[in-house]
């Protein structure tokens, strides 16, 4: 009975914990979580790790997102009322749309206070624009 409790102990404080602030609710945050991006340690913490794979699965939802939207409503025959919000072409890191959007909120610092999906939609607008066509 001993080593169970032990055991149970062990594992709860193997939990990682999370912020009281997610990255996702300010520019602030995202900037608080996310810079370990830019940093890319050898031997990163369970804390780096941790914060390095929630702000690259963040921004793969946002982008794969408007990429689904822009295909549900081209083959719903909307196509000419439709532009995408931001158009990432291919070949482009997710490391590296990190970086884009911590340099849009770095260079916008009165507006960092705003919640991280507008932030990163306008970086990712200002980085990637969607031809007219």
């Amino acid at each position: 009975m001993k080593s169970l409790l032990t055991l149970v102990l062990l594992c709860a404080l193997a939990v990682p914990t999370f912020p009281e602030e997610q990255l996702y609710e300010s520019g602030n945050a995202f900037l608080r979580s996310c810079s370990v991006v830019e940093k890319a340690p050898i031997h990163p913490t369970d804390s780096e790790l941790f914060n390095d794979l929630q702000c690259i699965g963040y921004l793969n939802g946002l982008v794969d997102g408007v990429a689904l939207e822009a295909s549900y409503e081209s083959n719903d025959g909307k196509t000419a009322a439709f532009q995408p919000f931001f158009c990432v072409t291919e070949g482009v890191e997710t490391g590296q749309l990190v970086r884009i959007v911590l340099k849009y909120i770095r260079d916008n610092p009165d507006k960092a206070h705003l919640r991280t999906v507008w932030l990163a939609g306008a970086a990712l607008r200002k980085a990637f624009p969607c031809s007219k066509k």
